[in-house]
């Protein structure tokens, strides 16, 4: 089960203190929408695994290889 984009983005406040957004093209993604929803088609999917040391660029690439997204960088996810 996915979850919702809410979700996601009440998770990343609560765990880093900062606020992520999620576009899809250049909307914000709904907040009930699943990821599962409104990744690409070909997006591999799984779960991205990151911590509060992690660099940005290395928690953008992990985004990128996961949701197969085209913009990605601090707080801005695009997908």
């Amino acid at each position: 089960m996915t979850k919702p984009v809410k979700t996601l983005k009440a998770n990343f406040k609560e765990e880093y203190g900062s606020t992520l957004r999620v576009y899809v093209g250049k909307k914000f993604a709904d907040d009930d929408a699943t990821l599962a929803s409104i990744r690409k088609e070909d997006a591999k999917g799984g779960e991205v695994k990151i911590n509060g040391k992690m660099l940005v660029g290395n928690f953008e690439k992990k985004i990128f290889e996961e949701l197969n997204c085209k913009n990605v960088n601090r707080n801005r996810i695009c997908l």
